[in-house]
């Protein structure tokens, strides 16, 4: 076999690589992937265009220098509840996770770590914030303040779980009446007060209770369905709601389940709230109050409470009925007020008042009265 002299080799590469080198272009924009360094990783660009910027993106969390986790040499067990906090790359309460890879942190929107939190990301069939978890099956789709599109299988011959329960077309019980499913009869819908209804596991008025833990079974007035449930193991006694035990094994322990929180006894209601997180104090103590690993507004508890005092700790624009034409000029008026200097009043204490709070930006009320308009888009 012949042999070539490496110097005549190396210099033939050379000079291939100086010719392209003269011919090349760079592309008008930046490759997909680009965002792996340090300066890219720190620009405030979202250089690949997935919708993550910066250290918020997983290419610069795995690769980048600038987005690793601070650790302090005094040990540090402040709560990760603050927008300050959860941009510092420290791990402030010791949990292990540090600002978007914290549930407390999770829970703020203007963190902006989820980008699945409007109908369109939420139906797009993409893992738009590159969590793992596509449109309904994931966390930020399925408890979205402004989601409706996981409410219900929206399509029943797609062969794709859209209301992400765990069950697609036919198969999901909202396909029942449509025509795509309709090979018989419909099945028998209705309310849930009788003995057959009661222990058929179908959630027959489809409120998201099914039978025994339906009150409208658990409650009946039919003395045969009543005397059913009640057979049933329960969990709505003083003993039974602080004891540690799931005794009616519907995936819910003491005051965390409602056969507790709203027992009919006032001692149990009493009690569970006095272990619980439901006040506006104990939502803005920075505190995790009922130790179920989610502290002021990352608990549902206070996120989602039925005292329209509670929820305002964690919404600017929360309000008794959203959907009523009062209601919908009350959001507007909360996320548009001024204090007695004329700056924007913060209302939830959050840091962020009016359209740079992110409940108020992507209010569908605020929207179509183009409140926010004219300002910054609060994410991506």
């Amino acid at each position: 076999m012949r042999r070539v002299n490496p110097i005549l080799r190396t210099s033939s590469i050379l000079a291939a690589l100086m010719f392209l080198g003269a011919c090349w272009t760079p592309p008008g924009v930046l490759v997909l992937g680009y965002e792996t360094n340090d300066d890219a990783c720190s620009n405030g660009i979202d250089d690949d265009r997935d919708g993550q910027i910066d250290c918020i993106d997983d290419d610069c969390l795995r690769r980048s220098t600038v987005c690793g986790e601070i650790i302090p040499l005094v040990p540090n067990e402040d709560a990760e509840n603050s927008y300050a906090r959860c941009n510092d790359f420290i791990d402030n309460d010791g949990d292990g996770q540090f600002d978007c890879g914290d549930r407390d942190c999770q829970a703020i929107p203007e963190n902006c770590c989820s980008n699945e939190f409007t109908n369109e990301a939420c139906s797009d069939r993409r893992d738009n914030d590159g969590n793992g978890f596509a449109d309904c099956r994931d966390f930020g789709c399925r408890n979205g303040l402004y989601v409706t599109v996981c409410d219900a299988e929206t399509d029943c011959a797609d062969d794709y779980d859209n209301d992400g329960d765990s069950t697609a077309d036919c198969a999901d019980s909202d396909c029942a009446a449509s025509d795509a499913c309709r090979v018989g009869p419909p099945p028998e819908m209705g309310p849930e007060n009788t003995l057959a209804r009661c222990m058929d596991r179908v959630d027959n008025d489809g409120n998201g209770f099914v039978d025994c833990n339906d009150f409208s079974c658990s409650r009946a007035s039919d003395p045969g369905v009543a005397a059913y449930c009640a057979s049933l193991p329960s969990e709505d006694t003083l003993a039974e709601c602080m004891n540690g035990l799931d005794e009616d094994g519907n995936g819910f322990i003491d005051c965390a389940d409602f056969s507790c929180s709203r027992a009919d006894d006032p001692a149990v209601v009493t009690y569970c709230l006095s272990v619980g997180e439901s006040t506006p104090e104990k939502c803005a103590n920075g505190l995790d109050d009922d130790r179920n690993g989610f502290t002021d507004c990352a608990d549902y508890s206070c996120a989602q409470a039925d005292d329209l005092n509670v929820r305002r700790v964690c919404f600017e624009s929360a309000v008794l009925d959203p959907e009523s034409a009062a209601g919908r000029e009350e959001i507007v008026r909360l996320c548009t007020d001024t204090d007695e200097r004329g700056a924007p009043r913060d209302n939830d204490g959050d840091g962020f008042a009016n359209c740079a709070d992110w409940d108020c930006y992507y209010n569908p009320a605020v929207i179509a009265a183009g409140a926010c308009a004219t300002a910054r888009r609060v994410c991506p």
